[in-house]
């Protein structure tokens, strides 16, 4: 699912599935999750789960599926909920 810069996406894992993901700061193949997309600005960026109802944890990874780089991760930044903050590769 794409999100775009300044946005506000509102999801769920409801009907999630667990995926075999590598650790990204923090262990995230704990629970089913949700892949989004992201395109880089080249810019400072903060992707935010604060404010969600439920314990959450992100993970931000650039490469492909089949070689997923870490580029970011957190569990627990404000409460049980999760926020990173990077710098985005630019058009990555």
């Amino acid at each position: 699912l794409p999100i775009a810069c300044a946005g506000t996406v509102t999801g769920t894992t409801v009907g999630a599935t667990s995926d075999a993901v590598p650790t990204c700061v923090t262990t995230l193949n704990t629970a089913p999750g949700v892949w989004y997309t992201f395109v880089g600005t080249g810019q400072s960026t903060v992707l935010s789960l604060c404010g969600s109802s439920y314990d959450t944890k992100i993970g931000v990874f650039s490469g492909t599926c089949a070689s997923l780089v870490c580029v970011a991760g957190n569990d627990d930044a404000c409460g049980l909920q999760s926020s990173v903050t990077f710098t985005a590769t630019l058009d990555t």
